[in-house]
């Protein structure tokens, strides 16, 4: 009887007949059971996909708390088979927990238990950014490497540019984008990603990038205002929906995932990250003397610029032109021999790496 009304109310729904008088009576009490009865499947079928190797029986009991683990990383092949040049179907590439796992569930349709796999490589990878994270890779839940928030580069990945003038380095992901960019390599079967390799930035270095980091989805038609009811029904850009609520809902500050949210079932561009500048000298230097002495990094030889009396700047013209990228921030402070300590102080790029070498 209940695998008969799912299936009517899903497969054929004109086989309710619809002049019918309280025609959905008969079904509204079973609605509740009907529910959860979906859901625990729907974990169960999900849950057997994971290696018990992968998780901790004495730890994990529930097909959730499975499917909640950090390594839980699933693919939707519908996402991964999509080539379009005009945006990136990033979302469902890479599915790391249960509610990433729920929330890409409508893209598959009735071929949802066909579409959704469980992807090893991006398990492996999950692990290493668990285990460098110093947490238990049988343990570890999603939301707890969200909470630490750490930055990463990819040890596999050659030296490239950062968008800085002259500069070279790294690109800076958050663990999932990590964990996204390891499965893309192998796809593409890139040799130099065989296995994970992975660098922690310092506290300070990775509050340096933050400041610098935008959302990478802010341009999809995919976000929504969480006070409408028909909210699900029109989606917008990430600015208009805010300036949606600010104006329909008199809210000043809108919130994410408060007073709107971004939706997952769609392409989802993937975030423009940040370059950390490594080569040809890396810029982990800040002045002591400004105001915002973090709100600005540079190299070693343009901290020294920065802070120089101006008559000692005139010998050294150019060297300051060609390494400098900002005249008017050099030779503020008028300091004719700046020392570290003192004048300017160093912060590390890195306090962690996988493997431990």
């Amino acid at each position: 009887m209940v695998d008969g009304v799912i299936e009517r109310l899903k497969g054929n729904p004109n086989s309710i007949d619809s002049t019918e008088p309280g025609r959905y009576d008969k079904y509204i009490d079973q609605l509740p059971n009907l529910v959860l009865r979906w859901q625990q499947d729907t974990l169960s079928h999900y849950a057997a996909k994971i290696p018990r190797s992968h998780t901790s029986s004495s730890q994990v009991d529930s097909s959730y708390d499975v499917l909640s683990l950090a390594t839980s990383v699933f693919e939707c092949l519908n996402c991964s088979s999509i080539k379009d040049k005009t945006q990136s179907w990033q979302a469902g590439r890479t599915l790391i927990g249960w509610r990433a796992l729920n929330g890409h569930l409508s893209c598959t349709f009735r071929k949802w238990k066909d579409q959704l796999e469980y992807s090893n490589k991006g398990a492996e990878a999950a692990q290493s950014l668990v285990i460098l994270a110093g947490l238990s890779p049988q343990r570890a839940l999603a939301t707890d490497l969200d909470s630490l928030d750490y930055r990463f580069t990819c040890g596999n990945c050659e030296i490239g540019p950062t968008g800085r003038r002259g500069s070279r380095g790294h690109k800076v992901w958050t663990w999932r984008e990590c964990v996204y960019h390891f499965i893309q390599m192998n796809r593409v079967e890139d040799p130099d990603h065989q296995t994970p390799r992975w660098n922690r930035l310092s506290p300070e270095m990775s509050a340096y990038i933050k400041r610098r980091e935008t959302p990478g989805d802010v341009s999809d038609l995919s976000w929504s205002c969480l006070h409408c009811p028909s909210a699900w029904g029109s989606q917008e850009d990430r600015s208009r929906t805010i300036q949606h609520v600010v104006e329909s809902h008199q809210i000043q500050r809108p919130k994410d995932d408060v007073d709107y949210t971004h939706s997952m079932r769609g392409p989802s561009s993937p975030r423009v990250a940040v370059g950390l500048s490594e080569y040809p000298t890396p810029e982990q230097y800040y002045c002591l003397r400004c105001d915002k002495p973090r709100g600005r990094l540079y190299a070693h030889q343009s901290i020294i610029l920065h802070l120089l009396d101006k008559s000692v700047m005139l010998s050294l013209l150019l060297i300051f032109i060609r390494h400098s990228s900002n005249l008017l921030a050099h030779g503020r402070h008028e300091i004719r021999d700046p020392e570290e300590g003192c004048e300017y102080a160093c912060i590390p790029l890195y306090d962690a790496h996988y493997p431990v070498s």
